[in-house]
């Protein structure tokens, strides 16, 4: 085995267990995906505004959480939006392994009169296990800050409007027909449309089951163990 098979051996498992849509099977509408950088990633109002999509970023994968997690809307089948939706959030509990996503829809400006819906669909690798949107700006018994407490997830390096900010209290605060999200009958794919003004952002959070990614040193002792396996068999 020649010192190019190893390196290669070595470093391709990296790139797969290193990629910025790890968990993500497929995705289309108005989403970009954020890249994962080491510089600090801002999601506050103003910093990430757009009129032409919305940005989709992979918080965290095989987290095993510490304590319950939160969460408004179970992975279950169906179309959910202002008049159909739990009254209460539910428990995600300690010791799950999931991973995380974050939509942001921010558009451009600071009018209260500017306002658009953009749509998407994302297909995960893994089963949704509950989907974080907060609560209800007109309702006052509906308020929650289920978005507030788990934007832990992204890590300390990101920074994210807070409710007290420009983030809207609810992400399915719209109407139905212009703010909504379906989870579909198997529970991997999340399609919607979210409706927003320019004066603040809408956020939703992806809780799906964790992925199951070697580590980095992991990945590549598998990857050079499959090299050696194959080199062995060539010379027999």
């Amino acid at each position: 085995m020649t010192r190019t098979m190893i390196a290669t051996a070595i470093a391709l498992p990296l790139l797969v267990a290193g990629s910025a849509s790890a968990g993500i099977a497929d995705y289309s509408g108005q989403l970009e995906l954020v890249p994962q950088t080491e510089a600090p990633i801002s999601f506050k109002w103003g910093d990430m505004a757009s009129d032409e999509h919305m940005a989709l970023y992979v918080e965290t994968t095989g987290h095993t959480l510490d304590s319950a997690l939160m969460a408004d809307i179970p992975g279950n089948d169906g179309t959910y939006h202002r008049f159909a939706r739990p009254a209460q959030p539910f428990a995600i509990p300690a010791g799950t392994s999931i991973d995380s996503y974050f939509i942001h829809q921010e558009l451009v400006g600071n009018d209260y009169n500017k306002f658009g819906s953009m749509e998407f669909t994302i297909t995960f690798e893994q089963p949704i296990l509950g989907l974080i949107v907060g609560g209800d700006w007109h309702d006052g018994t509906l308020y929650r800050t289920t978005l507030d407490n788990s934007d832990f997830l992204a890590g300390p390096s990101v920074l994210h409007t807070k409710n007290a900010d420009n983030r809207r209290r609810g992400a399915l605060e719209g109407l139905a027909h212009a703010e909504f999200l379906t989870i579909s009958d198997d529970g991997y794919t999340l399609s919607g449309s979210l409706h927003s003004r320019s004066i603040h952002v809408d956020n939703v959070r992806v809780i799906t089951q964790g992925s199951v990614i070697p580590t980095p040193g992991a990945a590549a002792l598998l990857g050079l163990a499959g090299m050696l396996g194959v080199s062995r068999r060539r010379k027999a």
